[in-house]
């Protein structure tokens, strides 16, 4: 995690001094404008200190000092357990930045997820993931698994979606034009692990949008079955 918010900011100065806020669910802002005279940069983490994952962050946002605002925030209003922000290192994130940082998030989540499943097997790792979104999804960034066929298993953030099947359901853009969900279990099962792009909701802004995920495929112990683990961002975010 630290190397990868290094690879979008400026490398650490200066010790870190670090605080905790629990989200509510509202738009959250953090920026060191007032009282501040030094050269500050701020980062903003989620997870528990063992797994902390990268969202933001900024440097030079009012002068020399940092923030961020509720925009660049916007991904973890979702988030239901703990927010950490810490003073390190950031740089303002472009667009093409930010999506290298959702990369890196959503590819830990994958890993993390993967070694779930072999440690714990498919039903308690599954029932961890329907029922902690807490550990298994960062804002618009979270974990669902289906299995071979296309039925969902799994979904961090709207579990009520498990024993849905993807060859059934239809995707309805604001344009008008529906597209069959099964074209995403094909890709699936075209390979083992790699990246798959379609449309799917986004419970961040209510829309359906572009989204690119990365998957693998695993085998879970004592059961007679594979499933696909998915993890991804949507782009772009308006």
């Amino acid at each position: 995690t630290w190397s990868a918010c290094r690879a979008a900011a400026a490398n650490n100065s200066a010790p870190g001094v670090w605080y905790t806020v629990t989200g509510t669910g509202n738009t959250l802002s953090a920026d060191l404008c007032t009282n501040t005279f030094y050269d500050s940069k701020i980062s903003v983490f989620c997870g528990d200190c063992v797994t902390l994952l990268c969202i933001t962050g900024n440097d030079d946002f009012c002068g020399v000092q940092s923030g961020v605002s509720g925009t660049d925030m916007k991904k973890i209003v979702w988030l239901a357990g703990l927010l950490t922000v810490t003073l390190v290192s950031w740089v303002s994130p472009a667009r093409a930045v930010d999506e290298a940082m959702e990369a890196t998030t959503a590819k830990s989540l994958l890993d993390k997820c993967v070694a779930l499943i072999a440690k714990e097997g498919a039903i308690n790792a599954f029932y961890q993931m329907n029922t902690r979104p807490d550990q298994f999804a960062y804002g618009e960034i979270y974990v669902w698994v289906v299995n071979s066929n296309g039925v969902i298993f799994a979904h961090s953030v709207d579990p009520t979606l498990v024993g849905s099947d993807l060859n059934e359901v239809v995707v309805a853009k604001d344009d008008g034009t529906r597209k069959l969900a099964r074209e995403l279990v094909k890709n699936l099962q075209a390979q083992e692990e790699g990246t798959v792009e379609y449309e799917w909701f986004n419970p961040s802004s209510g829309k359906i949008e572009h989204k690119q995920s990365f998957f693998k495929q695993v085998y879970p112990p004592k059961v007679v079955a594979s499933f696909y683990v998915l993890t991804g961002y949507f782009t772009p975010h308006e």
